[in-house]
């Protein structure tokens, strides 16, 4: 798998720049967390269950990082619908949770529950972004889709420069791969009966 410094360092090979000179290292760490961000909005390319506990009384519980979109909500193997906090009876009644919502990055329970119990949530999440400019962090996606994020950072890098031609043809090549990627995760997630094993317990 290759890490983001061997990754860097190929698309400078590619950009006939070896070292930071007209693009600054900053500048291509910043547009390769954009474009890993945006292919895992896009291209919906990691989905994963992962668990929490819920606690007596407590009614709102903090988003895992990263998290993007949640798909669904259990309690205690039990799914909730999600329902807009405002169309709730009373925000503050107890009881055994059916309901669910999202506000401010937290995840809120109608009714509150009484008990713990086990949520499992199951949603989309956005890689952890790359941190420093000489990391040895692999490159998200197992590499499948590195190809597309040069095209991204590339197209960015023409586009400081002027060079608005690179800058269109760097960019349609990664739109067209970005659908791509795309129906390549729908292919995917259509070959495997469930989510991905649990990475993470919050």
């Amino acid at each position: 798998m290759t890490d983001y410094n061997t990754f860097k360092t190929q698309v400078r090979r590619e950009l006939e720049e070896a070292t930071a000179g007209v693009w600054a290292e900053d500048s291509l760490l910043s547009w390769t967390n954009e474009a890993t961000l945006d292919i895992a909005k896009r291209a919906e390319t990691q989905e994963e269950h992962t668990y929490t506990a819920s606690v007596a009384n407590q009614q709102t519980y903090d988003l895992p990082d990263y998290t993007l979109e949640i798909k669904r909500l259990l309690y205690n193997d039990v799914a909730l619908d999600r329902v807009p906090i405002g169309a709730w009876p009373q925000v503050n009644q107890a009881g055994s949770p059916s309901v669910w919502d999202v506000v401010n990055r937290a995840i809120y329970l109608y009714p509150t529950p009484t008990t713990s119990a086990t949520l499992t949530i199951f949603r989309r999440r956005s890689p952890e972004p790359i941190a420093t400019v000489s990391a040895t962090t692999p490159m998200p996606f197992e590499d499948r889709h590195n190809a597309l994020i040069k095209n991204y950072v590339k197209a960015q890098a023409m586009a400081q420069v002027t060079d608005l031609n690179s800058f269109n043809m760097y960019m349609q090549e990664y739109e067209r791969g970005i659908t791509e990627a795309w129906q390549q995760e729908r292919n995917e997630e259509l070959s495997q009966v469930t989510f991905g094993s649990p990475l993470e317990v919050w």
